[in-house]
């Protein structure tokens, strides 16, 4: 089985610098919404952007806020914020794993002169920041305790609203997005169920301790290198649907060797459908132990069940433990220079 998520994965090829981790962000166009009291048009942002100050799948970060405001929206009023408006930031949780962290106690910062009066987060799914009077069209800060999803697929459909302090809709934007993110990482370790050099019919134990979890469905993907100089289309793998394939926790859907990528693909399922963040083994058979010890080069790549990357390692994986020579099946031993024999000679 050969993926075709090249597509997918974008954003995962090129690590982003410090400053690109911090103002990741996308500009959008935004719509409006009805009022929730009268029922009348809500008025939009001028411009609204979001961006993560940590990037990282499954990390719990700060969510960096920029809303303006029309100018006519404040026409009737110097006042812009009123004392007691706040803000409500919503994540669709239906259509992605982000999600506030309910179980702290948020942090809030308002820039441009603006103080937050409150900072909460009301649900998984909300945070509200309540403001002091401000005249400032912009409103621009943080709010922390927001959980990055599960994997580098971008957040669409984050809603910001703006309301009085009677719960009057002011302002409305209802597309914002999150798309920055790269994979978290994992401690990968590769062993065979034989210490002989080149044995093979083994099987080969891939252990993933990842540094977040494992999404309750996914794919591991092992990259391999050469199995040795020069071997061209004998491969570490001798099958194209390796058996056994299983995982300690659940149970493999499928299991395939690409001989043109050099890549194992296992199709997990865990038995009690939940994301897990400890040790997970899976188990490879017909596999043909390395013909060196420490062969290094092994990379292996986490997916979930969308094939959107939720981890991988940060440099290659040396696969350790085959530490017993080889032995000749036969030897020959035999005079070259048949000539000379009897003469002293070194063999």
């Amino acid at each position: 089985m050969e993926r075709s998520c090249t597509n997918k994965r974008q954003g995962n090829l090129a690590r982003l610098s410090l400053l690109q981790m911090l103002v990741a962000c996308v500009l959008l166009m935004v719509v409006g919404g009805l009022d929730g009291v009268s029922g009348q048009a809500a008025e939009t942002f001028q411009l609204a952007s979001l961006a993560a100050r940590n990037i990282t799948v499954d990390a719990e970060t700060s969510v960096i806020y920029q809303l303006q405001i029309r100018r006519a929206t404040a026409a009737s009023s110097q006042t812009v914020i009123e004392e007691g408006d706040y803000l409500i930031l919503e994540v669709p949780t239906t259509t992605t794993t982000a999600t506030w962290n309910t179980a702290t106690t948020p942090k809030c910062s308002v820039s441009n002169g603006g103080k937050a009066k409150k900072c909460e987060i009301i649900s998984k799914s909300q945070a509200k920041i309540t403001f002091s009077a401000q005249s400032n069209l912009v409103l621009h800060g943080t709010v922390s305790a927001f959980m990055n999803p599960h994997s580098i697929k971008g957040i669409a459909g984050i809603q910001a609203s703006l309301y009085s302090k009677r719960a009057k809709l002011k302002v409305l934007a209802s597309s914002l997005s999150l798309n920055t993110l790269i994979p978290s990482s994992m401690t990968v370790k590769l062993a065979s169920s034989s210490k002989l050099v080149g044995a093979k019919g083994q099987t080969l134990t891939i252990q993933i301790d990842p540094w977040a979890r494992l999404t309750a469905s996914g794919f591991v993907v092992l990259s391999m290198p050469d199995y040795y100089q020069g071997a061209n289309n004998d491969f570490m793998i001798a099958s194209r649907k390796p058996t056994p394939c299983g995982c300690d926790r659940g149970r493999v859907l499928g299991c395939a060797f690409s001989s043109r990528q050099k890549q194992l693909t296992i199709r997990y399922q865990f038995s009690d459908g939940q994301d897990y963040g400890g040790v997970v083994k899976f188990t490879v058979g017909q596999f043909s132990n390395p013909v060196v010890d420490r062969l290094g080069g092994f990379k292996v790549e986490l997916l979930d069940a969308e094939e959107y990357t939720v981890a991988e390692t940060e440099s290659s994986v040396a696969m350790l433990g085959i530490t017993e020579a080889a032995s000749f099946k036969n030897v020959d031993f035999n005079y070259v220079d048949f000539p000379h024999s009897g003469k002293l000679a070194v063999h």
